[in-house]
């Protein structure tokens, strides 16, 4: 088991690996996003469920080989360094405090811009969804009242067939004099 973990692991740090890590994260985000629209719509019947089913395996797969990824060995350590006289002054670059900061790995930084992102379109999808929610209330008061209307007019309907036959009777039937 180790060896497979070991071979996964070196894998993952090539150019390839990395791209393939990319690719996996961003396609099976978009999979969720999509089923997971086309289940809130209801479209499709059950494909919605199948597809955002697929795109949530598809990311559980893909957060388990980020698990496996191992930073780079030239990653800095977190911690603060003392630094001694003889050392030249670190370089300061104007602008951005966050360039300023000691340097991450890219996977950590790939990280938090792929949960940025995530979180902004889960927000974009719970807005749609409470806007959906709000109009289909709506719909469905619509609908009862509809509902209500058109019970009412079968009874009047059926009050003026029954007036007909009546009429109907009385015009095929002279009462005897």
């Amino acid at each position: 088991m180790n060896k497979i973990i070991r071979k996964i692991e070196s894998a993952l740090q090539t150019g390839n690996g990395q791209r393939f890590l990319q690719y996996a994260y961003s396609f099976g985000a978009a999979i969720v996003i999509f089923g997971a629209m086309v289940k809130v719509l209801h479209w499709w019947g059950i494909w919605g469920n199948i597809i955002f089913g697929t795109g949530m395996a598809i990311e559980c797969i893909v957060f388990i080989l980020y698990g496996l990824d191992r930073p780079p060995k030239e990653a800095p350590a977190f911690h603060a360094v003392q630094r001694s006289e003889n050392l030249p002054p670190l370089p300061v670059t104007p602008g951005d405090p966050a360039d300023q900061l000691a340097p991450v790995p890219d996977n950590v930084m790939k990280f938090a811009q792929a949960t940025e992102k995530l979180i902004r379109i889960s927000e974009s999808l719970q807005e749609s969804y409470r806007h959906i929610s709000q109009n289909s209330m709506g719909y469905v008061q619509q609908m009862e009242s509809l509902n209500r209307e058109t019970e009412k007019m079968t009874r009047q309907i059926e009050e003026l067939n029954q007036i007909y036959g009546r009429m109907i009777q009385a015009m095929t039937n002279p009462q005897p004099k």
